[in-house]
């Protein structure tokens, strides 16, 4: 934005008034008369990564969303296709305008008392693998350790991934110890997806066709490589029936906080500025830019109903205990509460951390974005509970979103630590609502038509930093959050922690060293062990994992998992002129 196009005084005011007609979203842009040179132009930022394609939050939006995966075929070819005058990608800045056409949309169906018109856009953003990158000629490295060196498959284990991928992402070839990332000749290895936001079916179709004609035959498609996301009928609600998107942390200058959001300074999602971990180190053409994580979640929506209907009466650790529940709750009020104490949030939105909503949902408090995110978990009014030190008397330590997205964990964790570790997250749900055959038979079907779950999205600047700390620091950490001095066990995440293969026995099978390993066994360590079991003399089995050191004291926490991943990669998200720079270099 050059002086010359600074908006007037009175459009500043215009557009601060169109942006509150959409606070009701997590992702607010800033409204300010001139760039800072501290924080990234938003023209140079693809569109998705700051503020986010617009989807079911600010109805009449976009209700589809595709993932566009494929290989480099030509990269002469490719790169022809980058310069094309009819590749635009999306930038932040069009989506800061779009949704104040979206605001101005609201505010005249205000007026009108009609119904608001819906907004017509269509969306899309590139993104490459490491090993896209390197086909395409970009030897550098990014300063990101595992991004440079591994892909997703390489890290299968390491991140918890029990179950079995789905083929697109399941790569052969892939290395557990030395990541693969650096096998340019691998038939199966993803170079880069587009992701595509528009109206309908037939808008991300036209879209799909139009990059098509753009790169023509210098990319190929894998077989099943459009993976189609969209709106569940419940807006806003992912497949367990909850509020999603509200847990996003604003950026500094860039967004406006609400009451109680967590802050982030701009490199810690964008790189090259303030907050980036290795911005010092990365070459310039990656400023601006971001990793990108996409992982397929299924969700068992069927065995998570069926479990808090079973056990929704079991709430002797809810405040005040089973005594505190007067009147006894029915059975489906039962689960309702149980699985609000699993997510940490009422369906609704409404946090459970508060007194009014730990035992039953304020509705009007989900809805209003002032309200939903003012809280910080310490506990304040219980005699005996000191509000210095970290508490779950009103919201357990493995609540989801207690997990994910922690807050104040003082004295023990410092709030910049927590603060450097945040992702925004802009995924969409898939596949079909539960049947009523699904229901009848009290079981999720196995059929793929029927599969259904979370396209889960988030951009950060580092992968270690962000989705990686996430998942594997805070959700599959049994000890996470840090409550004391001592290690405390709480257990793992029950929406994303690291569960048994599904469809696995899941049971507790002991086996015993021989000799004494030569060198001791340390957490995190990767071990490859091979077993000879007494009487099979056919066979020799190979246990694959991460060691995860269990103190003999350790209580032993039972718990079935909903959420199985089918897979995903890591991709980079380059600034709009890096991809000019590319396509000119042909």
């Amino acid at each position: 934005m050059s002086a010359a196009n600074a908006p007037t005084q009175s459009q500043l005011e215009k557009d601060i008034e169109l942006i509150k007609l959409i606070r009701s979203r997590g992702l607010v842009p800033l409204i300010t008369a001139e760039e800072r040179p501290d924080v990234p132009r938003l023209s140079d930022v693809q569109g998705d990564v700051i503020y986010g394609f617009p989807k079911a939050s600010l109805n009449h939006a976009l209700n589809i969303e595709w993932f566009f995966f494929f290989r480099i075929a030509d990269s002469g070819s490719f790169k022809a296709g980058l310069s094309n005058p009819d590749f635009k990608p999306t930038s932040s800045e069009d989506v800061k305008n779009n949704l104040l056409k979206i605001g101005k949309a609201r505010q005249e169906a205000k007026l009108s008392g009609e119904e608001v018109k819906r907004v017509k856009l269509q969306q899309y953003q590139i993104a490459f693998s490491k090993t896209g990158l390197l086909v395409l000629g970009i030897q550098d490295g990014i300063a990101d350790a595992r991004f440079d060196q591994r892909c997703m498959r390489d890290d299968r284990v390491f991140l918890g991934d029990q179950g079995k991928w789905d083929d697109l992402f399941d790569k052969p070839g892939y290395n557990e110890k030395d990541g693969s990332a650096h096998d340019v000749n691998n038939p199966r290895a993803l170079h880069g997806v587009f992701v595509i936001a528009g109206d309908d079916d037939k808008e991300c179709a036209d879209i799909t066709e139009k990059l098509k004609g753009i790169f023509k035959s210098s990319i190929e498609i894998p077989e099943n490589g459009i993976v189609q996301g969209h709106v569940r009928p419940e807006r806003h609600l992912e497949h367990f029936g909850f509020r999603d998107g509200i847990s996003q942390p604003a950026i500094r200058n860039l967004e406006y906080p609400l009451p109680g959001q967590n802050q982030v300074d701009p490199g810690v999602i964008v790189t090259g500025y303030k907050g980036d971990p290795v911005g010092s180190k990365r070459p310039d053409w990656a400023k601006n830019g971001a990793m990108l994580v996409f992982r397929k979640l299924e969700q068992s929506v069927v065995a998570w109903d069926n479990y808090m209907l079973d056990h929704g009466q079991d709430y002797k650790d809810v405040p005040g205990g089973k005594a505190g529940v007067n009147p006894e709750l029915s059975q489906e009020d039962g689960a309702k509460l149980l699985a609000a104490r699993l997510v940490g949030r009422w369906p609704s939105g409404a946090p459970i951390a508060l007194k009014e909503t730990s035992l039953k949902d304020d509705p009007k408090m989900g809805e209003d974005p002032k309200r939903n995110n003012n809280f910080d978990y310490s506990v304040y009014d219980v005699p005996g509970v000191s509000a210095q030190t970290p508490s779950d008397y009103y919201c357990p330590f493995t609540a989801h979103v207690r997990k994910t997205a922690p807050r104040n964990l003082d004295p023990y964790v410092a709030r910049q630590y927590l603060e450097s570790g945040s992702i925004i997250r802009a995924g969409i749900t898939y596949g079909p609502e539960v049947t009523q055959k699904e229901r009848d038979d009290k079981k999720d079907s196995e059929e793929e038509k029927f599969k259904r779950g979370l396209l889960f999205v988030c951009y950060a600047s580092h992968l270690d930093s962000g989705f990686v700390r996430q998942t594997t620091g805070y959700g599959n950490n049994d000890f996470f959050p840090i409550t004391g001095l001592v290690p405390n066990n709480h257990g793992q995440d029950p929406i994303i922690g690291g569960p048994p293969a599904k469809g696995s026995s899941g049971e507790e099978r002991d086996a015993n060293l021989d000799a004494k390993p030569a060198k001791p066994f340390a957490n995190g360590d990767q071990l490859d062990i091979k077993l000879k079991v007494p009487g099979d003399t056919l066979n020799r089995y190979q246990v694959t994992g991460h060691v995860e050191i269990q103190p003999l004291t350790q209580a032993v926490i039972d718990f079935p998992f909903f959420v199985t991943s089918r897979g995903g990669e890591y991709f980079f998200v380059p600034s709009i002129p890096t991809l000019k720079t590319w396509g000119t270099a042909n």
